[in-house]
């Protein structure tokens, strides 16, 4: 998270456990992102965001990779967003997400994956729980054989409102949207808290993958 003349923005990224120096390949897309972030203030928002996913993006490719490895290149998935007054802007690639809540949590992204493409062709979600490739993405950066499609979004949002992003780590197991409403209630009312208790709550229901969690609130 970093704090901007306006507001703040935060970045959440999640490496690709096939792909080489994956947890490099997560930490670098962050610090890249949020360094464009901050040095085009005078870029209009939505533009800013792009740009600042895709220079994440090259930074990834310029990572050294071996080829004949048994690992695909380095990548990571990417949620960003940046907040200034009410007006939030967020962009991403791959399954990391941004929710927004007071109460009740939205959900503001949607995965890039093979089970959202499966559902948008009209299969219904009973037939794929079992299929080996329930946790696949279908894109994210890093790729070499192909520019990431960005998605970016505004919204405008209510004072004490707070923004979640979180790798699927967490949501794995929060998501029904129960689940993640009485997660985030219990959690309390200090950002820091929260973040640890909703590790904890990811850890204690299997804690099969890792877990990264950052809060911001308007």
């Amino acid at each position: 998270m970093v704090e901007l003349p306006e507001g703040w923005a935060i970045a959440l990224a999640d490496g690709v456990s096939t792909s080489a120096l994956a947890a490099q390949a997560a930490e670098l897309a962050v610090q890249v992102s949020l360094q464009y972030l901050r040095e085009h203030p005078q870029t209009p928002l939505t533009e800013r965001l792009a740009q600042a996913v895709l220079a994440a993006h090259a930074a990834l490719l310029a990572l050294p990779y071996e080829a004949d490895g048994p690992l695909v290149e380095p990548q990571a998935t990417l949620v960003l967003a940046e907040l200034h007054g009410l007006e939030l802007g967020y962009a991403w690639v791959g399954d990391s997400r941004l929710y927004v809540f007071d109460h009740a949590a939205q959900a503001m992204t949607r995965d890039d994956s093979w089970v959202n493409d499966q559902l948008d062709a009209g299969a219904a979600p009973e037939q794929l729980k079992f299929n080996p490739n329930l946790h696949s993405i279908t894109q994210c950066l890093g790729m070499r054989d192909a520019t990431p499609d960005v998605h970016v979004r505004q919204a405008e949002l209510v004072p004490g409102m707070r923004v979640l992003l979180c790798s699927d780590g967490l949501w794995n197991y929060l998501d029904d949207a129960s689940q993640m409403d009485a997660a985030l209630a219990d959690g309390g009312n200090d950002l820091a808290q929260l973040c640890q208790y909703l590790v904890l709550v990811a850890n204690a229901s299997g804690g099969q993958d890792n877990v990264t969690v950052a809060v911001g609130q308007v």
